[in-house]
C-alpha cells in the first residue's frame, strides 16, 4: 500500500481514532496467519492496502476537479466580464449603425410590442420613444383599423397561411400619419430565429416627403396633360358638360327659396353624372368635390337640406369649375362657348349637297323636306360617334382598376342621327361604362379562371326600326345575380309580389333609384343612382330600355329610341 495522503490519515484519525492505521492493519495480519483457522481473514484483510488506494485515487480525483472547476469559475467570471463589455461594445455599435441609416428603425414582437432597440430617427419619423409600445399605438392606428392590424400580426406571427410575409406585409399600414405633414412611408421584414421562426418583424420608417411631393407634381402635370388632349379632342362633348354643369350647380332653381318642383332623386342623379364626366375630363378636384357632395347627399331628405348642402359646396364647385373653363379657354379658345357646338364638313360634301338641294328644288322640294335634308346630309353624324366618348371612357376606367377591355366592337348599322337631341342620353352613358367595369368586368387573372379571355369584350349592335332605333350593348361579364336584387328588393316589395315575380321582372329594378348590387360604395359606382339616371334620359326621349343578363356570362342593356328631326 503506497503512502497516505494527509487528508486520508484525517479521515481514519477521525472515524477509527487512530492515525496510524497502516501499522495497525499490518500487525493484524501477521497475527492471523499465525493460526491456521484464521487464513481467510488474514487473505481478506490483505486486499485492504489496495482499497485504501483506491479511497486515496478518488480523493486525488475530485481535488484535481475541485481545482479545475475553482479554477474554471475564477476564468470564468472574467470571460463573463470580457463577454458583457464586448455585448456593450457591440449593442453601442449596433445602436450607431441603425442610426446611421437615418431612418425609422424599430422591432415588434409576436404581442405587438416593440424592442427597446431602436433607431434615434424612429423617435422623429415616428414621433415618439417606441420601447415597451404597441406597434399599433406607435404608428396611430385609429380606432376602425386596431382590429385590422391585430389581425395581421396574428396571421403574420401564426406561419399557418398560404401567403407569404411580403404578400402579408402589403395589407399592413403603408404610411404614418405625421403631425407636420411629412409622408413617412412604412416598410417591413421579417427576422427569423435559427430555427427558421418569426421572431420579430422589423419597420423601416422612410421620410418619403420630397419623393411623395415629386411624385405628386408628376401625376399633376400628367393629369394636366391628359385634360388638355381630352378636351382638344372632345371639344362638343366638353361644351355640353360645362352647359349641364352651370345648369345643374351654378343657375341651379334648387337655390331660390320659392322652388317648389325639387326633385331630390333627379339632383342626386345629375351629381352623379356630372361626377362621371369630369372624371371622364380629368378634372380631378371638381369629381373629389361631387364625390363629396354624393356621400352627404345619402342623409338628406328635404329641399332646404339640398339647398344648404350646394350652398356650402358652392365656392368650391365655382372655384374648380372656373379653373376648368379657364384651361378650355387656354385649349379651344377664348370664344369657344359663344361658337357653339361646331360639326367639321368637307368642301367636297358642301358643293355636292348645294348641287343636289338645286335638283331637288327643281323637282319641287317642300321647305320641311330641304331642312330635314339640310340636317341628315351636314350636321347629322353617324351613330356609332355618339359612342366614342362611351368607348374612351371604357378604356380609361378599365385602366384605373386594373382591368382590361378591348375597344367596343361596332354591330349592325351605322345610320346617322342629329347629336343634339340625345345629349342628355349620350351623356348618361358614362354610367353604364362604370357599371361594366366596376360590376361586371374582372381583373383579368380572375377572368382566366371563368375561361375567359384576359381582356373583357363589349359590343354595341344598333339597328334602325322605323322611326326608331334600337341600341344593345353587351359585356362578356359576371352578369347579375337576380338573388342579390331580390334580397336588396325585400322590405321595398310586398313579400308575397316579390315572391311570384320572374327573374326577368326582378333584374329589370336595377333602373330604380338608390338600389345597387353592391353592398360597398366605390369611385365609379354603388350608389344605386347611375342606371336610374340612364333610364330618366331614355324616358325623356320617349324611348324604352331593359336589361337581359345570365350569371357568369354577361349582360345586355336593350334601348329603343325614336328619330328625333325637329
Amino acid at each position: 500500500m503506497q503512502a497516505l495522503s494527509s487528508k486520508l490519515k484525517q479521515q481514519f484519525e477521525n472515524i477509527l481514532k487512530e492515525p496510524d492505521a497502516k501499522g495497525k492493519l499490518e500487525l493484524l495480519c501477521q497475527e492471523l496467519r499465525k493460526h491456521e483457522q484464521f487464513q481467510e481473514y488474514a487473505e481478506f484483510l490483505k486486499e485492504f492496502p489496495k482499497f485504501f488506494d483506491a479511497i486515496e485515487e478518488s480523493y486525488l480525483h475530485y481535488e484535481s476537479k475541485a481545482k479545475f472547476n475553482t479554477h474554471n469559475l475564477v476564468l470564468g467570471g472574467e470571460e463573463l466580464d470580457q463577454a458583457n463589455n464586448e455585448l456593450e461594445s457591440l449593442n453601442v455599435t449596433i445602436k450607431a449603425m441603425l442610426d446611421g441609416f437615418g431612418q425609422g428603425l424599430l422591432f415588434f414582437n409576436k404581442d405587438g410590442i416593440c424592442s427597446p432597440v431602436y433607431s434615434k430617427a424612429s423617435t422623429i419619423l415616428l414621433e415618439t420613444d417606441p420601447a415597451g409600445k404597441h406597434i399599433a399605438d406607435v404608428l396611430k392606428v385609429s380606432d376602425g383599423e386596431r382590429k385590422s392590424v391585430l389581425d395581421w400580426i396574428n396571421m403574420v406571427f401564426a406561419g399557418n397561411v398560404a401567403l407569404t410575409f411580403e404578400d402579408l406585409a402589403e395589407i399592413a399600414p403603408a404610411s404614418y400619419p405625421h403631425s407636420e405633414g411629412l409622408y413617412i412611408k412604412l416598410e417591413y421584414k421579417p427576422l427569423f430565429d435559427t430555427n427558421g421562426k418569426l421572431k420579430n418583424v422589423l419597420v423601416i420608417a422612410i421620410d418619403a416627403t420630397k419623393e411623395q411631393q415629386a411624385k405628386s407634381r408628376m401625376a399633376e402635370n400628367e393629369s394636366r396633360a391628359l385634360r388638355t388632349l381630352r378636351i382638344a379632342r372632345n371639344r362638343n362633348y366638353f361644351l355640353r358638360f360645362i352647359s349641364q354643369f352651370r345648369n345643374i350647380f351654378m343657375e341651379s332653381d334648387l337655390i331660390d327659396d320659392d322652388c317648389i318642383d325639387f326633385d331630390l332623386e333627379q339632383f342626386k342623379r345629375d351629381v352623379h353624372t356630372m361626377k362621371g364626366l369630369s372624371g371622364t375630363f380629368h378634372l380631378d378636384n371638381l369629381t373629389k368635390i361631387l364625390h363629396d357632395i354624393e356621400t352627404e347627399l345619402n342623409y338628406i331628405n328635404t329641399h332646404k337640406e339640398a339647398q344648404d348642402l350646394l350652398l356650402n359646396y358652392y365656392y368650391k364647385l365655382n372655384e374648380n369649375f372656373n379653373s376648368s373653363l379657364q384651361l378650355a379657354k387656354e385649349v379651344l379658345g377664348s370664344d369657344f362657348e359663344s361658337a357653339g357646338n361646331t360639326v367639321n364638313i368637307q368642301t367636297k360634301k358642301i358643293l355636292g349637297f348645294a348641287q343636289d338641294i338645286k335638283k331637288k328644288l327643281e323637282s319641287g322640294i317642300t321647305p320641311d323636306e330641304i331642312s330635314l335634308i339640310l340636317l341628315q346630309e351636314l350636321i347629322a353624324v353617324p351613330i356609332r360617334e355618339l359612342f366614342a366618348n362611351f368607348d374612351m371612357q371604357l378604356q380609361e376606367l378599365a385602366d384605373r382598376s386594373g382591368k382590361m377591355v378591348n375597344n367596343s366592337l361596332f354591330l349592325g348599322e351605322n345610320f346617322v342621327v342629329l347629336p343634339e337631341k340625345y345629349e342628355n342620353f349620350t351623356t348618361s352613358l358614362v354610367h353604364v361604362a362604370r357599371n361594366i367595369i366596376d360590376h361586371a368586368i374582372d381583373e383579368p387573372d380572375v377572368r382566366k379562371q371563368f375561361g375567359k379571355l384576359p381582356k373583357g369584350y363589349i359590343t354595341i349592335h344598333n339597328e334602325k326600326v322605323g322611326d326608331k332605333f334600337n341600341i344593345t350593348i353587351t359585356d362578356d361579364g359576371n352578369g347579375i345575380d337576380t338573388d342579390v336584387i331580390r334580397n336588396k328588393l325585400a322590405g321595398k316589395i310586398d313579400s308575397a309580389i316579390l315572391a311570384t315575380m320572374s327573374d326577368e321582372e326582378i333584374i329589370q329594378h336595377i333602373f330604380d333609384d338608390n338600389l345597387s348590387s353592391k353592398d360597398e360604395v366605390s369611385e365609379l359606382s354603388g350608389r344605386g343612382v347611375g342606371m336610374s339616371a340612364v333610364k330618366a334620359e331614355v324616358e325623356k326621349l320617349g324611348g324604352n330600355i331593359m336589361v337581359k343578363s345570365t350569371l357568369g356570362k354577361g349582360t345586355s342593356l336593350h334601348i329603343i329610341l325614336p328619330f328625333i328631326w325637329n
